[in-house]
């Protein structure tokens, strides 16, 4: 049976962006020897003031050594905007909403609002935007935003949120594997070259516990 990896992550973190790509190899590399849970972390739920110029300034600073570090595409335009709110509940709501039509979908969905927010600057805090996006992946537009809007939906992410803090992940992106015994072991914390997590998954998984 595979062990287990746990993916604990945003959809509005940076790092997890620049990460993308890595996580994405390591499934599919490791298909068949581990099983890829998602965990929404919760970067910063239910904000309800706008950014300040501060702010912006740190983002976009931030931004830039992630697209450095990582190779992924940046566009700040939306954080550039006064009005601009910096709430990650939707966007994780919706990636829990995805996982509802079938296992591991939210993967494929998180990464859609990542190329939507960081690369093309569209406002995934907007539940429109997020329905708009699911049906641009092949999702019905109706259902999608039926269960996003859900108390069941809102409840699930809550029940993320308190997972990762459980496990104790103050950051992002963090990968947690899993032995059969149920004991945690942790594979990075924070973001880290696919030839790094991959040699450390090996290790993992070379222990006769694993």
């Amino acid at each position: 049976m595979p062990c287990q990896l746990l993916y604990v992550a945003d959809p509005m973190c940076s790092w997890c962006w620049g990460f993308h790509p890595v996580i994405e190899a390591i499934r599919t590399e490791f298909d068949t020897r581990i099983k890829a849970i998602l965990v929404m972390g919760g970067l910063r739920p239910w904000t309800k003031q706008a950014l300040r110029e501060a702010d912006r300034a740190m983002l976009r600073e931030h931004w830039t050594h992630v697209a450095h570090a990582s190779g992924q595409p940046f566009d700040p335009a939306l954080i550039a905007q006064n009005s601009f709110v910096y709430d990650s509940e939707p966007a994780a709501r919706a990636v829990v909403t995805a996982e509802t039509f079938g296992p591991e979908r939210g993967f494929a969905f998180m990464g859609a609002l990542q190329l939507a927010f960081y690369g093309h600057a569209r406002d995934i805090t907007d539940e429109a935007v997020l329905a708009d996006i699911a049906q641009e992946q092949g999702y019905d537009r109706a259902a999608f935003a039926a269960i996003l809007t859900s108390l069941d939906a809102r409840q699930e992410t809550i029940r993320h949120f308190q997972s990762s803090l459980r496990m104790g992940v103050r950051g992002f992106p963090t990968l947690i594997a899993l032995t059969a015994s149920g004991t945690g072991e942790a594979i990075s914390v924070g973001y880290a070259p696919l030839a790094d997590i991959r040699a450390r998954l090996e290790a993992f998984l070379a222990k006769p516990s694993a």
